[in-house]
């Protein structure tokens, strides 16, 4: 054997072992990029509310079903006429009075981006978070109304029955 032919065949596994990790390492990325893809298809899909009742509902675009029974998952509801009941799965319920835009974000948290919401939350859903660009409300079981006006920039929280926690975003 010669030293020539030890040295050829050095290189010739040196070069196997590369293109071998390089396929490994190629197949590990595949792996992670299609499961963190169904990670984040999994995490749109889950259902966080319902629609439980409408009365002459008109929407606009919506980016939700906008049925009654219809399952929510996050994203936004606009309602350009009557009012809609939305059932969370934490419990909080939500009455949207048209016009009114809404965002779902997850079963105890949505932001207002214009309108009224009349909230009823029952004490599984402590806690239960109503956003405005200027304020956050924070229910403590309770009965709650919370207005945005887009134009005025102004946030009203208005408590029917027990408590809430108001933090203002600035």
């Amino acid at each position: 054997i010669k030293v020539q032919d030890i040295e050829e065949e050095k290189k010739s596994a040196m070069l196997i072992f590369y293109k071998v990790s390089l396929v490994a390492a190629a197949m590990i990325m595949a792996f992670l990029g299609v499961t963190l893809i169904q990670i984040k298809s999994a995490e749109k899909a889950i259902s966080i509310a319902s629609i439980s009742k409408t009365e002459n509902c008109k929407w606009l675009n919506s980016s939700l079903p906008t049925s009654i029974g219809s399952e929510l998952t996050r994203g936004k509801l606009s309602l350009e006429s009557g009012l809609a009941t939305i059932k969370f799965s934490s419990g909080a319920e939500i009455v949207l009075e048209a016009p009114a835009s809404i965002e779902l974000i997850n079963a105890m948290h949505c932001k207002i981006i214009d309108g009224t919401i009349l909230a009823k939350v029952p004490e599984s859903a402590h806690g239960f978070t109503i956003d405005t660009p200027t304020a956050s409300t924070i229910d403590h079981g309770t009965e709650f109304l919370v207005s945005y006006d887009a134009k005025s920039e102004q946030s009203l929280v208005e408590v029917l029955e027990g408590e809430v926690e108001i933090r203002p975003v600035d």
